[in-house]
């Protein structure tokens, strides 16, 4: 039991380092980029619709684009932005999640999305915990290269303090939202559960992924005050465990 609580701390503590890093970053990068777009543009209106190097100064203009847009990704991750909280309507929130995922999954994939019928309201950033879903259904879809079926399951959990992982237990209370992503994939070796969440590591081939899903995943999660739990195993698969306080628990802003 002693390990196990001094391998959660450690882990806590790689995570909020990491936080402070890529938060870190992605404001330095932002300030950088904002340069490069401010002269960009200024260099872009200065020149005629015929110029010949017109299409290279565009071409800046839409790297500069997806570099801000990566940015993004990592402030999501770090510690710097809070949630803003509503009350969720479980079966509207589903089938409009599952209008989108459908779209991206491919007809390869089948999902089911179960919903307790005792499911109690809760209170989260709808936007964002619809894009840490949307980003654990993408990797569980990018887990099975011949298809099969992803299974997303949301319920109640009365848990007690003592069990919880919450980055605040004092303030998470005993309700719990427990949502579950499963699927039956390649699975994951021990090295790399150990570094799921860390932005920028990612195994899928060269081009296929950044490495910044699951990273933003944990991000949503912690200013949730929530936490995720992982079960992995190399030829059978992963469930992906998302646990959020039933209450107003998130970090606002």
């Amino acid at each position: 039991m002693e390990n196990e609580l001094e391998k959660r701390r450690y882990q806590a503590q790689k995570m909020a380092a990491l936080e402070r890093l890529a938060g870190g970053i992605s404001h330095d990068l932002n300030n950088i980029l904002g340069v490069i777009e401010g002269y960009a543009a200024f260099i872009l209106k200065a020149m005629s619709a015929g110029d010949p190097v017109r299409p290279d100064i565009e071409e800046i203009l839409r790297a500069e684009q997806r570099a801000v847009a990566l940015t993004k990704q990592l402030a999501m991750f770090s510690c710097g932005k809070g949630v803003r909280t509503e009350i969720i309507d479980v079966n509207g929130f589903i089938a409009e999640l599952s209008s989108k995922i459908k779209r991206l999954i491919g007809a390869d994939v089948a999902l089911e999305i179960f919903a307790a019928p005792d499911l109690k309201p809760f209170q989260a950033d709808a936007c964002r915990l619809e894009q840490a879903l949307i980003n654990l259904l993408v990797n569980a879809r990018d887990a099975m290269s011949g298809g099969g079926r992803i299974k997303v399951s949301i319920e109640n959990a009365d848990l007690g303090r003592a069990m919880s992982k919450c980055p605040q237990p004092v303030e998470s209370g005993r309700r719990f939202i427990r949502i579950s992503v499963s699927d039956p994939g390649a699975g994951m070796s021990a090295d790399t559960l150990g570094r799921l969440f860390e932005p920028y590591f990612t195994t899928k081939p060269k081009g296929k992924g950044k490495g910044l899903g699951l990273a933003e995943v944990y991000g949503i999660v912690n200013r949730h005050n929530g936490w995720l739990e992982v079960w992995s195993e190399q030829g059978t698969g992963s469930v992906f465990t998302i646990y959020l306080p039933g209450g107003a628990a998130g970090r606002s802003v």
